[in-house]
């Protein structure tokens, strides 16, 4: 974290196509979510403040970096953050949605995997519903005008070539750490054989 220019954190949001490079959701401008510019090798490690060094990440992605400084972003998330994580949290869990629509077979339909994988769905939306409360007794606007309505999908097509932009980097990490937690299971798996 730290106090990199405000012009070249700009500059590396322009470079990102203004989509966190973990998950792929939107940040900045009027439906974004909250941006953040990340070392990617941190400054106590002898990181740059050069753009090599730099990516473009959404609030809650940022939260989840290992230092202090990034566990405060989740820890005090003010009242005014809350939709960031809304959000985020509906993005993850509609691109898992979509990777589970696309794994199921109807020929050889999986019924106890898919009713499980449902309740856990289920599970999830009402943490999510219940964050969406949090953030809504905050906004005075949810009280005063039905200014909040969701608006319809985007229409315009370099609006959709930017939704499948940040499909395609949300898919992508996705699988990468699918990946890497089942290298990890293998690794604790041959560390227990061999104690």
């Amino acid at each position: 974290m730290g106090d990199i220019p405000e012009d070249l954190k700009r500059a590396v949001w322009r470079r990102d196509r203004y989509r966190c490079q973990e998950c792929g959701i939107a940040v900045a401008g009027q439906r974004g979510c909250k941006p953040q510019t990340h070392h990617m090798v941190p400054r106590h490690s002898s990181g740059s403040e050069e753009m090599e060094n730099l990516t473009t990440l959404c609030l809650p992605c940022h939260a989840t970096k290992e230092s202090p400084g990034h566990r405060r972003l989740l820890l005090a998330a003010s009242p005014e953050e809350l939709p960031n994580y809304v959000k985020w949290s509906l993005w993850a869990l509609a691109l898992d949605l979509l990777a589970y629509a696309e794994w199921i077979s109807p020929l050889r339909f999986p019924s106890r995997q898919v009713l499980e994988w449902l309740r856990a769905y289920r599970n999830a939306l009402e943490g999510v519903i219940d964050l969406s409360l949090k953030a809504a007794m905050h906004d005075t606007r949810y009280y005063t005008s039905m200014s909040n309505t969701i608006t319809s999908p985007p229409a315009m097509p370099e609006e959709f070539e930017a939704l499948l932009g940040g499909v395609r980097i949300g898919w992508y990490a996705h699988a990468h750490q699918e990946f890497l937690d089942e290298q990890l299971r293998i690794a604790r798996a041959r560390w227990s054989r061999d104690k």
